[in-house]
């Protein structure tokens, strides 16, 4: 018995190794291939302390701001969930999300002003580039999706049924 615990708690070890390695490669290629090291390869090593300077500050104001959107999806799936759907608490909730995603938009978007100011000008034209690239792809990603579902409260457009969908 003795022997056969030796070689079963060898052998967990093993495993749990080779677990850990596929885990933490896995970890890496989806890091290394994030966007924003892309964007850092270009840039001037001082240029990138100055973003991540600002990004850290950005962090610390949009991280409440985060944990409330959290409670306020929470809030909309009760409003769903409720056995009588409750309209004005939908537009109330709706309409708190919206004002929290606008709060953190101007966050975000004061913080590219902030380090704007701060660029040389070659590295404020590089990191443009990267920044309205991105947004672009943001936009046509949104704009597939509108287009996608219609919706009732804009003139001349109606949510698409499961129907129309599969056409």
């Amino acid at each position: 018995m003795r022997k056969s615990m030796k070689t079963l708690f060898t052998i967990s070890v093993l495993l749990n190794v080779v677990l850990l390695g596929v885990l933490g490669g896995i970890a890496y290629k989806h890091w290394a291939n994030h966007p924003w090291q892309k964007v850092k390869s270009d840039l001037d090593p001082e240029t990138r302390n100055v973003i991540a300077r600002n990004f850290r500050s950005t962090h610390k104001e949009i991280k409440p701001l985060a944990q409330r959107a959290h409670e306020q999806r929470e809030t909309l799936m009760e409003i769903f969930e409720a056995e009588e759907f409750d309209a004005d608490a939908f537009d109330a909730a709706v309409a708190a999300m919206q004002e929290n995603q606008e709060k953190v938009m101007d966050i975000k978007i004061d913080t590219m002003k902030r380090i704007a100011k701060e660029l040389p000008p070659e590295e404020r034209v590089k990191l443009a580039r990267k920044f309205v690239s991105a947004l672009e792809r943001d936009h046509k990603r949104h704009k597939s999706r509108d287009e996608k579902w219609k919706h009732p409260d804009k003139p001349g457009s109606e949510v698409m049924s499961p129907e129309s969908q599969k056409e």
